[in-house]
C-alpha cells in the first residue's frame, strides 16, 4: 500500500511539473507574440528674438516663448508565424508660461494613432520584406526622408506608406516607397483635426504623396554607399496674403530628386559622409524646378583618449540652393520629407515667415567636437556661420548669423519601476548672433531641458 502511494505521489508530482512548465512555455509563447510598452517625455522650452524675414516685426512668435511640453505615448504588437501588427497612439500638449495665454496644444489636445502598419519581414525565404500602413522612415542622415508631418512639432514623424525591401544580399537592400501624407491625421480622438503638412499658422489642407526607390549598399564595407530617387507631388494648397488678408490657392508642385551618399574610411581615425543630390520637375504654375543639394564632413577620431573614450572633431559644409527671384524657374531646394531641427533647434523658426521648417537657401560650414561616452552618455559643442547664397533677406545681405550650440546627453536610471525601463535626459543651449541677412542685432537663444521615460 505504502508502495502504491508512494507512486501515486510521484506521478502527482510529475503532472504538476509539467503542468506548470507548459504553463511557463504558454506563458513565454504568449509575452513573444504579444508585447507592449510606452514612454513619457517632459521637456522645457524656451527661446527668444529669432530673426524672420518678415519685419516688422523682425523676429518670429512675438519675441520670448517659454513652455511645458509632455508626449506619453502607449504601444503595442501581435506577432505570428512572421507577421505582426504594430500599433501605437500618442498625446502632446504644452503648458505655456509667456506668453501667459492659451495656445492651441491645451491639455487635454488630442489623442492619435502615429503608428499602425503590418509587417511582414521574411517574404520569399527573407528576400523580401513588406510594411504597409502608419510608419516612421529615416533614411541617410534625414537630409531627405525623416519627417512626415514636420506642422506638428515632434509629437510625430510618421508616414501613411507601404515599403518592400528587396534585400540583394547580406549588406545590400532595396526599399521601394509609396507615400500619401494627408493634412489631417484620419485617426485621431479630439475635435482638433490638426494640419500636420502644411507650411503657415493656417490650416493648408495640402497633401503630400509620392515614393521611390532608396538602395544601401554595404558590400565594400570601407565604401558604404546609398543612392535613391524620390518623387514627391505637393497638392495646391490655402493660404492668405495681401493686406487686407485674403484667401488664396497656392500652387502645387511635382519635385523629381536624385542623389547619393557616400561614407568613405581613410582609416580607424578619419572618415568621411559625402551626400549630393538634384532636383527638377514642374511647379503647377508652370515654373521648372532646377535645386541641388550638397553635403561634405569629415570626421576625425583623435588617437588620444579622455575619460576611457576617444573625442572626435567633424567639419562640415553644407548647401541648399536658393531661388534666384531674376529668374522664371523654382531653384530654391525642396527639403522633401525633412522639415525638422536638421542642425539646429533655434533656426528652424527663423523659416516661419516663409514656409515652416522649409530648409532652403543655406551655406552653412560649422565644426563640432564630441565625446561619447556610451550610446547614451555624450557632450558636443558645434560652431558655424550661417549664409544665403540669395540675398533675399530684409537686411539685404549674404550671413544670416553665427550659430553656438552646446548638447549633453545623459542616463539617469535603468530598472526604476520594472526591468527594462530607462531614464535618460539631455540639455541643450543655442546662439545666434544675426548678420547682414537681417535687420534685427539681438542675439537669439534656444534652451532645453528633457527627461524621457520608456517602458
Amino acid at each position: 500500500m505504502a508502495t502504491i502511494n508512494k507512486q501515486i505521489m510521484r506521478a502527482a508530482l510529475a503532472a504538476f511539473i509539467t503542468t506548470i512548465a507548459a504553463a511557463q512555455q504558454a506563458d513565454e509563447a504568449k509575452s513573444q507574440i504579444f508585447k507592449g510598452g510606452g514612454d513619457l517625455r517632459l521637456r522645457l522650452e524656451a527661446f527668444d528674438d529669432i530673426p524672420i524675414i518678415a519685419d516688422p516685426p523682425g523676429v518670429t512668435r512675438s519675441g520670448e516663448n517659454s513652455y511645458f511640453r509632455i508626449r506619453p505615448r502607449l504601444w503595442g504588437s501581435a506577432a505570428w508565424e512572421g507577421i505582426t501588427l504594430y500599433g501605437r497612439v500618442a498625446n502632446e500638449f504644452r503648458h505655456y508660461l509667456e506668453p501667459d495665454t492659451p495656445s492651441a496644444w491645451d491639455w487635454p489636445d488630442e489623442i492619435i494613432v502615429d503608428q499602425l502598419y503590418l509587417d511582414m519581414p521574411n517574404l520569399l525565404d527573407g528576400r523580401v520584406g513588406l510594411r504597409a500602413g502608419r510608419q516612421d522612415m529615416i533614411y541617410g542622415a534625414g537630409r531627405v526622408i525623416l519627417e512626415g508631418t514636420p506642422k506638428d512639432g515632434s509629437r510625430t514623424i510618421y508616414f501613411d506608406a507601404v515599403k518592400i525591401s528587396l534585400n540583394l544580399g547580406p549588406n545590400d537592400t532595396v526599399d521601394l516607397l509609396g507615400i500619401y501624407n494627408r493634412a489631417e491625421a484620419g485617426l485621431e480622438i479630439g475635435p482638433l483635426d490638426r494640419d500636420n503638412t502644411g507650411f503657415d499658422r493656417y490650416d493648408n489642407d495640402m497633401t503630400e504623396s509620392g515614393g521611390g526607390v532608396y538602395a544601401r549598399l554595404r558590400r565594400a564595407s570601407a565604401m558604404p554607399l546609398d543612392v535613391y530617387y524620390l518623387l514627391k507631388d505637393e497638392s495646391r494648397w490655402k493660404g492668405f496674403a495681401g493686406q487686407p488678408a485674403e484667401p488664396v490657392r497656392h500652387p502645387g508642385r511635382q519635385t523629381h530628386t536624385v542623389g547619393a551618399r557616400l561614407l568613405p574610411r581613410l582609416n580607424d581615425q578619419v572618415g568621411f559622409e559625402l551626400e549630393g543630390a538634384g532636383q527638377f520637375g514642374e511647379t503647377d504654375d508652370d515654373r521648372d524646378i532646377a535645386a541641388m543639394m550638397g553635403y561634405g564632413g569629415v570626421i576625425w577620431t583623435l588617437p588620444a583618449e579622455i575619460a576611457g573614450v576617444r573625442p572626435s572633431l567633424t567639419a562640415s559644409l553644407y548647401y541648399l540652393s536658393g531661388d534666384d527671384p531674376d529668374t522664371d524657374k523654382e531653384e530654391g531646394w525642396n527639403p522633401l520629407w525633412s522639415r525638422y531641427p536638421q542642425f539646429s533647434e533655434l533656426y528652424i523658426y527663423a523659416f516661419d515667415a516663409e514656409k515652416a521648417g522649409y530648409w532652403s537657401n543655406v551655406l552653412y560650414p560649422s565644426v563640432t567636437a564630441a565625446i561619447a561616452f556610451d550610446k547614451s552618455h555624450k557632450v558636443s559643442l558645434s560652431a558655424g556661420v550661417l549664409f544665403a547664397p540669395e540675398e533675399t533677406g530684409p537686411g539685404g545681405g549674404d550671413r544670416r548669423g553665427n550659430l553656438f550650440t552646446a548638447r549633453y546627453d545623459f542616463p539617469l536610471a535603468t530598472a526604476l519601476l520594472h526591468r527594462g525601463d530607462r531614464l535618460v535626459g539631455h540639455l541643450l543651449a543655442e546662439m545666434l548672433d544675426p548678420g547682414d541677412y537681417y535687420r534685427v542685432d539681438d542675439r537669439a537663444y534656444f534652451v532645453r531641458g528633457e527627461l524621457a521615460y520608456s517602458f
